[in-house]
């Protein structure tokens, strides 16, 4: 919170923007604090798989040690991993895992790039 007035507040993002929010709307909605009891959030990645072979049991092992090798992915919260379209060529993922929300974009990024490396030693191509 940057300042709060008589007829509306100022708040600071992340990104560096300052947004003004009439007080009534604060004391008449549900605010989301991302940041008041912990830094932690939950993020997702989707991308397609395909290859030869696309045993879930690969993949998810994959994925998984992917994720627990990445500095800042909270091991403490096991990553879930979603099939959400199966044909015999290919597959698409959802994965959601938790880190901190001032290295989200970074984690995610290279999340991404080992997991690519990950999935082309064993043969299948992550798009």
């Amino acid at each position: 919170m940057k300042e709060i007035g008589l007829r509306a507040s100022t708040i600071n993002t992340a990104d560096g923007a300052e947004v003004i929010i009439p007080n009534g709307i604060l004391t008449s909605q549900n605010i989301v604090n991302w940041t008041y009891s912990n830094d932690q959030r939950r993020e997702m990645i989707e991308f397609s798989l395909s290859g030869e072979e696309l045993d879930a049991n690969v993949i998810n092992e994959i994925i998984n040690t992917t994720l627990e090798n990445q500095p800042h992915v909270i091991g403490k919260k096991k990553p879930v991993v979603l099939f959400t379209k199966v044909t015999p060529e290919a597959c698409w993922l959802k994965v959601h895992f938790w880190t901190t929300i001032s290295k989200r974009e970074q984690v995610k990024s290279e999340a991404l790039l080992h997991l690519k490396d990950g999935f082309a030693a064993k043969g299948m191509v992550m798009e």
